[in-house]
């Protein structure tokens, strides 16, 4: 993870987005985001979870590219995170 994520983690520190449920081959996520104090544009963590959360995967980006999945997401996992990111 990039350092400013294992802060968020740590403290909350991040600007959070609402989540939002989306549907992801044909059944029920839920999407949240989060970006890096002071240096949104592009720098994203987007999450999906499954409903009450117990399992998860990640799309992190850097400077508006991918960097990095997490979870080993799925083909229609991956496509929801890299829609997410596309219009964060």
């Amino acid at each position: 993870l990039e350092r400013w994520t294992k802060t968020f983690l740590a403290d909350g520190n991040g600007v959070a987005g609402l989540g939002k449920t989306v549907k992801v081959g044909g059944k029920p996520y839920e999407l949240y985001d989060v970006c890096q104090p002071h240096n949104c544009a592009g720098n994203f963590l987007f999450v999906l979870f499954t409903p009450g959360g117990q399992h998860a995967w990640a799309l992190q980006t850097k400077d508006g590219q991918v960097l990095r999945f997490y979870g080993d997401p799925d083909a229609a996992q991956q496509s929801a995170l890299r829609a997410a990111a596309a219009n964060p």
